[in-house]
């Protein structure tokens, strides 16, 4: 809907479809775990992994212009638009635009995307919603509903614009207020009141929750960073498929040592305190590098 929002307050009413196209499409990525599961090297291949990158994006929006042209001109199938649209140079630049705009808004939300894939699959984020906001999927659904059964017009798509931008300025204020107010690296819950805080100090990771007055709540965790696991030992499983694809999906993990395997997981989301992602929190490897157990 931001899309159709953009492209109608910019005129460029024509460009809508493509636009829609190239923002909807990188959640086809989903599909892309039927594979990456069976092989931990691929464990970018998921939703909101390399396709969620400004490269990723450029190429599944232009992927889908092409099968939308082929299948427009060679097999005579029409996609259903409020406007009339052609293809070209700018139908095909408003498709990767409209995917861009799908990568801005995931990179509000944690835990966050691999922006600069395939040059490194560091997670970027703004930090400003827990993940998807699900008040503005209601009110996207809505207004989508509403545009198709014809109860809104094309010429009313800036009020959607507006209380966008009004949700967005409120959660910004809030991020900027938790930033200051709350030490270490801060991460939004669900409830825009209660703020997660992650701070490494020696030897160990400690994880609070705070409320934007800096009061906490519940129980403070400490995890060790590591328990008997050598330097060098952390070090030669680093690069092992199964270690990267769980610190992928993390905040942070801890090494454990028991008899002659390693433990790599993710305290947070093993005991309770993050319940997304549900897979890839732990993996065990032998001391020669083998894996016993994801």
């Amino acid at each position: 809907m931001l899309v159709a929002t953009l492209l109608t307050l910019a005129g460029q009413q024509e460009f809508i479809i493509f636009g829609i196209i190239g923002a909807v499409i990188l959640d086809a990525d989903i599909l892309f775990t039927l594979v990456s599961r069976k092989r931990p090297g691929l464990y970018l291949y998921i939703h909101g992994g390399a396709a969620h990158s400004i490269a990723g994006s450029a190429i599944m929006a232009a992927c889908a212009y092409g099968i939308f042209f082929i299948a427009s001109v060679s097999v005579g199938v029409t996609f259903p638009s409020p406007v009339f649209y052609q293809f070209g140079i700018p139908a095909l630049l408003f498709t990767i635009g409209g995917a861009w705009i799908h990568v801005v808004l995931d990179y509000l939300a944690t835990p966050g995307i691999p922006l600069f894939w395939p040059g490194s699959d560091r997670k970027y984020t703004a930090g400003i919603f827990a993940g998807p906001s699900f008040f503005m999927i209601v009110l996207s659904w809505a207004f989508l509903i509403l545009l198709v059964l014809g109860v809104v017009p094309l010429s009313l798509l800036w009020l959607y614009g507006a209380l966008f931008i009004g949700v967005l300025i409120i959660r910004s204020i809030i991020r900027v207020i938790a930033f200051i107010r709350l030490p270490a690296d801060t991460f939004p819950t669900f409830n825009p009141l209660r703020w997660m805080v992650i701070r490494k100090e020696e030897g160990s990771w400690w994880v609070g929750f705070f409320t934007l007055m800096g009061t906490k709540t519940g129980m403070a965790k400490t995890y060790p960073v590591s328990a008997g696991v050598r330097e060098d030992d952390l070090k030669a499983i680093e690069v092992i498929p199964e270690v990267r694809r769980v610190r992928y999906h993390s905040y942070f993990t801890v090494a454990e040592l028991n008899g002659e395997t390693i433990t790599v997981r993710d305290p947070l989301r093993e005991d309770g305190t993050l319940r997304y992602p549900p897979y890839y929190s732990k993996v065990v490897i032998g001391r020669d590098g083998t894996v016993i157990e994801t």
